[in-house]
C-alpha cells in the first residue's frame, strides 16, 4: 500500500517506486502518521529533500512549496528538526522573493512559508518571521493576477486568516468577492471568468475551507461559541 511506499524524488537514495516527496508529506500530515513522518525525516539532506534543478524556469518555486510541506511533515516526529527547516524555509524564501518577479509564483511561495510557520514550535520566534512573509502577502492582494485567479487568492486569504492582529476590513472585501464569484451551481472555476472546468472540484473545496476558516474566525473575534 501507498503507506509502505518511499519517495522517489528525493536527491539523496531515492525510491523508485515512492511517491512524491509533497504527495507523501500531505498524506502524513493528514493522517498524523509518525511512521510515514519518520520516513520524510529520513529523506532530509542536509538543508533539503529535493534537487536543486528538480523544477526549473517557472516551476522553481515549487522546490520550496514541496519542502515545506515536508517541514511540516518532519514537526510531527522531530520538533527541534522541524524547528531548523522551518527557519531555512523561511531564509530560502525570502532569498526566493527579491529575484522571482512573477506574481503567482511569488504568492506560493508566500502562502508555503506561512503554512509552516502556523505549526513551528514555540522555540521558534514565529511573529518576528511572519512579519515580511505578512507584508508580502499584503501588496499580493493587490496585484491584477492575484485578484484574477481565484485558487491562489483563497489560498492567500487562507493564511491571513488566523492573523489576529489584521483588521477585518483587510479581508472582508476579498472575501465577499470570493462570495460573488460563485458559479450557479455552488462552485467555483479556477480563475475568474474562465470557462475552463478543470480543477473545479479542487477549487470549491480550497473556497469552502478558507470560507469557513473566515466565518469561524469572525465568530471567535464576536465573542461566540
Amino acid at each position: 500500500e501507498w503507506r509502505s511506499r518511499g519517495i522517489y524524488n528525493l536527491r539523496e537514495k531515492p525510491d523508485p517506486m515512492g511517491l512524491a516527496l509533497d504527495s507523501y508529506a500531505i498524506l502524513a500530515i493528514l493522517r498524523g502518521d509518525t511512521g510515514m513522518a519518520r520516513v520524510v525525516e529520513a529523506g532530509l539532506d542536509g538543508d533539503g529533500w529535493l534537487p536543486a534543478n528538480f523544477y526549473s524556469g517557472g516551476e522553481s518555486f515549487r522546490r520550496l512549496a514541496d519542502e515545506s510541506w515536508a517541514t511540516r511533515a518532519m514537526l510531527l516526529v522531530s520538533p527541534e528538526q522541524g524547528a531548523r527547516m522551518v527557519r531555512v524555509l523561511h531564509d530560502e524564501t525570502i532569498q526566493a522573493l527579491q529575484s522571482e518577479k512573477d506574481p503567482l509564483a511569488r504568492a506560493n511561495l508566500v502562502i508555503h512559508a506561512l503554512l509552516a510557520l502556523e505549526g513551528a514550535p514555540p522555540s521558534i520566534a514565529a511573529k518576528e518571521l511572519r512579519t515580511p512573509l505578512r507584508e508580502q502577502a499584503l501588496v499580493l492582494l493587490k496585484d491584477p493576477a492575484i485578484l484574477s485567479d481565484t485558487l491562489t487568492l483563497a489560498n492567500l486569504l487562507g493564511v491571513l486568516i488566523p492573523d489576529t492582529t489584521l483588521p477585518d476590513e483587510v479581508l472582508s472585501a476579498h472575501i465577499q468577492g470570493l462570495l460573488r464569484r460563485q458559479d450557479k451551481d455552488g462552485c467555483w472555476a479556477v480563475t475568474f471568468d474562465s470557462g475552463d472546468s478543470s480543477g473545479r472540484v479542487f477549487a470549491t473545496l480550497r473556497l469552502i475551507l478558507t470560507l469557513g476558516d473566515y466565518d469561524r474566525m469572525r465568530l471567535k473575534g464576536s465573542g461566540g461559541a
